[in-house]
C-alpha cells in the first residue's frame, strides 16, 4: 500500500474515529443486548436458542479513492434453564481500500471473541435481561508486519465499529481485555408495542502495543418497536456511547450519537433482518457528510 492509500487510511481513520460495534438484535430489538430473545407469549424459556449471522456493510470513496468495509459477526445463545444461559459473539473485519492510482490494500482480521451468561427476568408485560461478557483480545495488529499494513488493520477495526454506530466497542478494539456489564429492558403496551432500552459499562484493559491506558467505555439505547407476535418487529433506536480516553489524534468529542432502524422478519423458526445505523455527529461524523459512517446490516438466523 502506498502513500496514496495511506492517506486515505488516514482520512477515514478521522473520519471513523473511536467506533463502536455491532448492530441489529435477536427478537428483542436491535438495540437489546445481541443474543437477547424475548419470550414473548412462551412462558418457557428453557431450553431456548439462536444461531445466526449478520455483516455490515459501509462503501466510501475518500479522495477520490475507493473503501469497502464488510463485517461479519457469527453469534448465538442458549438458555439452559430458569432464565439462565449462555452466549457467545465472533466478530470480523473486512477491508478493502485504494486511492488513485494505487491497488491498495484488502484484508480480514478476526476481532475480538466475547463469551458471556445472561439470567433473564419477567413479570407480567415487562421483561429484562442482565448479562456479564469477556471479550477476549483475538483482535491484534502484529509488529513484524509494513507500518502501512498496521495502518489498514487499524482501519478496518474503526470502519466496523462505526458502522455499528459506535456501539459496543469491546468487540473492535484490537489488542484489549473487556469485562462487560449489561442490562436491558423491554415493556409490552397494548400487546403491540415494545419500549425497550439498554445499558453497558465496560473497561478495556490494553494487554499489547495498542495503547497503556485502560479506557471506559459507557453506552445506553432507548427505542420502541412495532410487534406482529412471532411475524415481524420494526422499530427505531437512538444510542449514545461514551469512551472516557484514547480518542484519535484531532477529536475532542468523546460521545457518539447514532439512529437506528430497523425490521425483522420471522418465517416459522427462520428470521430475515434489515437493518441501518446512521451516525449522527463526531467521532463518526454524520453519515451522509464528507468522511461520515453509516452501515447497513443484514441478518439471517434460527432459532431451536
Amino acid at each position: 500500500m502506498g502513500p496514496g492509500t495511506l492517506a486515505v487510511a488516514l482520512l477515514l481513520m478521522g473520519g471513523a474515529g473511536v467506533a463502536r460495534a455491532q448492530t441489529i438484535n435477536e427478537r428483542e430489538g436491535p438495540l437489546s443486548f445481541q443474543n437477547q430473545v424475548r419470550p414473548g407469549d412462551d412462558p418457557v424459556w428453557s431450553g431456548r436458542g439462536e444461531m445466526s449471522l449478520w455483516t455490515a456493510v459501509f462503501v466510501s470513496k475518500p479522495a477520490g479513492g475507493n473503501l469497502v468495509s464488510l463485517s461479519p459477526v457469527g453469534r448465538g445463545h442458549y438458555d439452559i434453564a430458569d432464565g439462565w444461559g449462555g452466549h457467545f459473539v465472533i466478530p470480523l473485519s473486512y477491508v478493502d481500500v485504494s486511492a488513485p492510482m494505487d491497488p491498495g490494500t484488502t484484508l480480514i482480521r478476526f476481532a475480538n471473541l466475547t463469551l458471556g451468561a445472561h439470567k433473564r427476568l419477567r413479570h407480567e408485560a415487562t421483561s429484562g435481561t442482565v448479562a456479564f461478557d469477556i471479550a477476549l483480545p483475538t483482535g491484534w495488529v502484529p509488529n513484524d508486519v509494513d507500518p502501512d499494513q498496521q495502518s489498514a488493520m487499524r482501519l478496518a477495526f474503526a470502519t466496523s465499529a462505526a458502522t455499528h454506530g459506535n456501539r459496543r466497542l469491546w468487540l473492535w478494539s484490537p489488542e484489549r481485555l473487556s469485562l462487560v456489564l449489561r442490562g436491558t429492558v423491554s415493556h409490552r403496551v397494548a400487546g403491540a408495542f415494545d419500549v425497550f432500552g439498554e445499558a453497558a459499562v465496560a473497561p478495556m484493559i490494553p494487554v499489547g502495543d495498542e495503547g497503556t491506558d485502560t479506557h471506559l467505555f459507557v453506552e445506553g439505547t432507548v427505542g420502541g418497536a412495532w410487534v406482529v407476535p412471532e411475524l415481524l418487529r420494526l422499530g427505531i433506536g437512538l444510542s449514545v456511547a461514551y469512551l472516557s480516553s484514547g480518542m484519535p489524534a484531532g477529536s475532542e468529542d468523546p460521545v457518539q450519537t447514532s439512529l437506528q432502524l430497523f425490521g425483522r422478519i420471522w418465517l416459522d423458526n427462520l428470521f430475515l433482518a434489515l437493518a441501518f445505523t446512521m451516525n449522527l455527529d463526531e467521532p463518526a461524523g454524520f453519515a451522509f457528510s464528507d468522511g461520515g459512517v453509516w452501515g447497513v446490516h443484514f441478518g439471517v438466523g434460527s432459532r431451536f
